[in-house]
């Protein structure tokens, strides 16, 4: 007969966004199910909002280089242009991600950003990596910015 249940992939270590200082913290669950400090990874940016893509093993995070620029916005100044995008950090073979050995973690090293001048969407806190394209989402501006990640692409707000 057909077999309609597959058993999940290997329980991941969970993660947080460490927002002021940097990081990626990740943690390894006790036989007891409490959290216990695992390990850190370093980010050329302050995170925010991280994602695991499942296909790639990598660790996707709304990246804000300019968090000054993100104060004013918050206290109301919207005419500010902040640039943001995405801080991916895929993996590589130092420890795992998952309680198996098999996956291997983030990188702080090789960590990719894809970033915007601000122009098409200011104050980034989330995205997605779409084929050539992220998509980007902002809390104090209206739509999305779809932007092509190929060189010299322009980005255009919807």
């Amino acid at each position: 007969p057909p077999v309609f249940f597959k058993p999940p992939p290997p329980p991941r270590l969970p993660f947080q966004a460490d927002m002021y200082g940097k990081l990626i913290r990740m943690f390894k669950i006790t036989p007891d199910g409490l959290l216990e400090a695992h390990r850190d990874i370093a980010s050329p940016h302050m995170i925010d909002n991280l994602d695991y893509d499942e296909s790639s093993g990598s660790i996707v995070a709304s990246a804000t280089p300019f968090p000054y620029l993100s104060a004013k916005i918050i206290m109301g100044d919207n005419t500010v242009v902040n640039p943001g995008g995405l801080t991916i950090f895929p993996p590589d073979s130092t420890t795992s991600l998952s309680s198996s050995s098999a996956t291997p973690p983030p990188s702080s090293e090789a960590a990719l950003d894809l970033l915007q001048d601000g122009k098409a969407l200011s104050m980034i806190s989330t995205g997605i990596v779409w084929g050539d394209s992220m998509v980007l989402g902002s809390p104090f501006k209206p739509g999305v910015a779809v932007c092509i990640t190929a060189t010299s692409a322009p980005s255009k707000a919807v």
